[in-house]
């Protein structure tokens, strides 16, 4: 992984000679076109490889009429854009591009400037970021463009707009319309004071500990009601667990804190309360029972919930030391327990750690 860490740290660097530019598209367009070109310039990174190769194979072998019909292999979307790519990388080459502008345009508009070169190490180290997006080129990566840009409408309260976004999104990775109710996020200052916010999340904790099948239950009872999402049924066969013990616990209450402590506040903007509120609903499924949908949702959330603890450090005063606190708990989840924990397993070996140059 040297080149990915290499690319990182080079992206961070930039980011921070470049926070005070007045001109904030170059930077970014800089920083996701070395992201883009490493992507392209590789073959072969994440799991998936070889299906969406035999995937490739076995569309090709169809017609328009026998890719719009069928209903195996993923949506329609997503089949039809393979469909007409030539080979494997070009597929993976597109499908990243247009996730990396959609990442570009989410730093714009919702990153404060300040923070990009912090925000980017966690696009690395969070595995259902960057890896998470390589490893489904053409159907999660272009399903979480679509929410992008639908969440960008929420923010400007166009929610119908977002609806029909997100609607779209799912012909690429149906899993997206389990986002539909985003839609309705509020981008605005809470009514509710800080001690009501932090008892509800420890009513949730206490509820995922002592019952931790009520949740996976309910959850199994809406997936299994939707026809379009029943193909994601297999994933309740593992068993529910309470996964925030100790350590990880605590510093999701300080989070959470923290987060509330900034929503409660009248003099935010729309997109600060809108990315404190996901990041807020991003700890919340951290602490229901965690089973094998779970992750699906963290490939769409996390960006978002980055984006709030960004917003977050830009609204403290420089000299309060809870900027060293969140800091340090981040990188000590996502850097540590994450990305440094994922490194020595055997997938990460076999998948990840070696650079694949297409030449």
């Amino acid at each position: 992984m040297l080149v990915y860490l290499t690319v990182m740290i080079m992206c961070s660097i930039l980011l921070y000679a470049m926070r005070y530019n007045k001109n904030k598209v170059t930077p970014l367009a800089i920083t996701f076109g070395m992201i883009w070109m490493m992507i392209a310039l590789q073959d072969g990174w994440g799991g998936d490889h070889m299906v969406y190769i035999n995937h490739l194979d076995y569309i090709k072998g169809l017609n328009f009429y026998e890719i719009i019909s069928d209903d195996t292999h993923g949506a329609v979307g997503y089949k039809l854009i393979m469909w007409l790519m030539p080979d494997i990388h070009t597929a993976q080459v597109v499908g990243l591009a247009i996730w990396c502008f959609s990442m570009a345009f989410f730093f714009y508009h919702f990153v404060p400037q300040k923070w990009w070169f912090f925000a980017i190490l966690f696009v690395f180290f969070d595995r259902a970021i960057l890896m998470g997006m390589v490893s489904s080129f053409l159907r999660m990566a272009i399903a979480n463009s679509f929410l992008i840009f639908a969440i960008y409408y929420v923010s400007k309260s166009k929610r119908v707009v977002a609806g029909i976004l997100i609607f779209v999104g799912s012909f690429f990775h149906q899993s997206v319309l389990g986002l539909l109710p985003l839609v309705f996020v509020s981008t605005k200052p809470t009514i509710r004071s800080l001690s009501f916010i932090l008892g509800l999340f420890a009513v949730i904790a206490i509820v995922s500990i002592v019952f931790p099948s009520s949740w996976t239950n309910l959850v199994e009872s809406v997936i299994l009601g939707v026809d379009s999402l029943a193909e994601y049924a297999f994933y309740f066969e593992e068993n529910a667990t309470f996964q925030s013990k100790g350590l990880i616990l605590i510093i999701l209450f300080y989070w959470v804190y923290q987060l509330s402590k900034q929503k409660i506040r009248q003099d935010l903007s729309t997109q600060e309360y809108l990315m404190l509120n996901l990041a807020l609903i991003r700890i919340a499924f951290d602490l229901l029972p965690a089973f094998g949908l779970s992750t699906r949702f963290f490939y769409y959330i996390d960006i978002y919930f980055f984006a709030g603890m960004m917003c977050l450090l830009n609204r403290m005063h420089k000299k309060n030391i809870h900027i060293y606190g969140i800091a340090f708990t981040l990188l000590i989840v996502f850097w540590f327990f994450g990305y440094h924990t994922y490194s020595k397993t055997l997938f990460f070996r076999e998948c990840w750690s070696f650079y694949n140059f297409i030449f």
